[in-house]
C-alpha cells in the first residue's frame, strides 16, 4: 500500500510538472513564433513569399483568389474593398486608409513588392490601381516587366525573387527610382 501511494504522488509530479512546462514554457513559445512569422508577413523585407504560389493563377477574373493573395500580402491587414475591371485586365484595390495613416515609405515599398507579387502570380492581370484615402497609385505590367528585364515568371523562384525583388526593397534610392519609373498617381 505504501509502494503504491509513493507511486501515485511520484506519477502526479511528474503530471503537474508535464502540464507546468507544457503550458507556460512551450505553448508562449510556440504563439510567440506565430505572432513573430504573422508579424514578418505584413513587411515586404521579411514576407515569405514561397507559401503564396498555391495563388498562381491564369485568369486574374478568379476573384477570390486574387483577394485571398492579397489578404496574405504585405497591407493585407489594412481594411479595404475589391474591384476587377474585367474589360481592362485591372485589379483595383481601395484601401480604407491614407498613406500617411500607414507610413509612406512603408506603402511604397509594399507596393513594388504587392505588385510585382500579383503580376508574377496572375498571368493575365495588366494593372492594379492601389486607392488609398486621398491618394491613388496604378501601375502596369508591362512596365514592371521591363523594371526587372525578366519574364515575371521567373521571378516565382525562391531565390530570383529573393535576389531580384525583395533584397533591393531595403534600398531607399532603388525604391524611389522604380517608384518613379513605374507608378503613376492618379488624383
Amino acid at each position: 500500500m505504501k509502494k503504491n501511494n509513493i507511486l501515485l504522488i511520484i506519477l502526479l509530479i511528474v503530471g503537474i510538472s508535464g502540464f507546468i512546462v507544457t503550458d507556460f514554457i512551450i505553448k508562449p513559445t510556440q504563439e510567440e513564433q506565430r505572432d513573430k512569422y504573422q508579424l514578418e508577413q505584413q513587411d515586404a523585407l521579411t514576407h515569405d513569399f514561397k507559401d503564396f504560389m498555391e495563388y498562381k493563377d491564369k485568369y486574374m477574373g478568379n476573384a477570390s483568389n486574387i483577394i485571398n493573395l492579397n489578404y496574405w500580402l504585405p497591407l493585407g491587414n489594412i481594411p479595404r474593398s475589391n474591384e476587377i475591371n474585367s474589360d481592362e485586365f485591372e485589379y483595383i484595390i481601395n484601401y480604407k486608409e491614407t498613406v500617411w495613416g500607414i507610413g509612406e515609405d512603408k506603402v511604397k515599398v509594399d507596393l513594388i513588392y504587392n505588385a510585382t507579387a500579383n503580376f508574377a502570380l496572375i498571368d493575365n492581370l495588366q494593372s492594379i490601381t492601389f486607392n488609398f484615402t486621398g491618394d491613388s497609385y496604378s501601375i502596369e505590367r508591362i512596365d514592371v516587366q521591363k523594371w526587372y528585364e525578366v519574364n515575371l515568371d521567373d521571378l516565382l523562384d525562391q531565390s530570383v525573387w529573393k535576389n531580384k525583388v525583395q533584397n533591393r526593397l531595403g534600398d531607399k534610392n532603388y525604391v524611389d527610382k522604380f517608384w518613379e519609373t513605374n507608378f503613376s498617381t492618379n488624383k
